[in-house]
């Protein structure tokens, strides 16, 4: 069988003879490499594995690889979501306005809405700790409930401390630096670079 390290070696030989495999060929490497990495390793991954690995949706996976990705870690799973998050922006080309247009602006609007993109993200996180603290008090009337009290404890702390520290305060900054220069009336950039 020829493995992902294979197909990229196919298609390096195949752009250096000026004949690319795909108009694009150095994302599709990057995403290839990706993928085989995320995966455990260019040569361990088969190439009739990269059609089944991210088919259209979740039904047509196998059952044995359903059970997999079911019983799979958060770790293992955020894990998955990272490098296909990864794959995207080197597949897309997106690094470089990234991080030139983003990541080190000067720009008063752009900080303040990465501030309020990064509470929103907390948001979203606080919130289902929320909706589990919520099903464990419906679920323990008259019955002790699918938390321990100390899970329970720990969520509720972990739950406030984002909601103040990672989310109010994160976006309120970004509100604030996104509106008070416009309010004073200042330059776009006071640093220009």
């Amino acid at each position: 069988m020829n493995t992902l390290s294979d197909i990229i070696a196919l298609g390096d030989s195949a752009a250096a003879a000026g004949q690319p495999l795909l108009d694009n060929w150095a994302p599709a490497r990057g995403c290839l490499h990706l993928f085989g990495h995320a995966c455990g390793g260019l040569d361990q991954v088969e190439v009739q594995d990269f059609d089944t690995r991210f088919p259209e949706t979740f039904s047509q996976l196998a059952p044995e690889t359903q059970d997999r990705f079911l019983n799979a870690s958060a770790y293992e799973k955020a894990r998955r979501v990272i490098s296909r998050l990864l794959a995207l922006l080197s597949a897309k080309g997106w690094w470089r306005p990234l991080w030139r247009d983003w990541l080190t602006s000067l720009d008063h609007k752009k900080i303040g809405i990465m501030y309020i993109v990064l509470a929103l993200v907390m948001f979203a996180r606080a919130l289902a700790e929320a909706v589990v603290m919520r099903a464990q008090q419906a679920a323990a009337v008259g019955d002790p409930g699918f938390l321990s009290g100390e899970h329970f404890g720990q969520l509720f702390s972990t739950h406030g401390s984002i909601m103040i520290f990672f989310m109010a305060m994160p976006f309120l900054t970004g509100l604030i630096n996104y509106v008070m220069p416009i309010q004073i009336g200042a330059r776009v950039r006071a640093f220009r670079s």
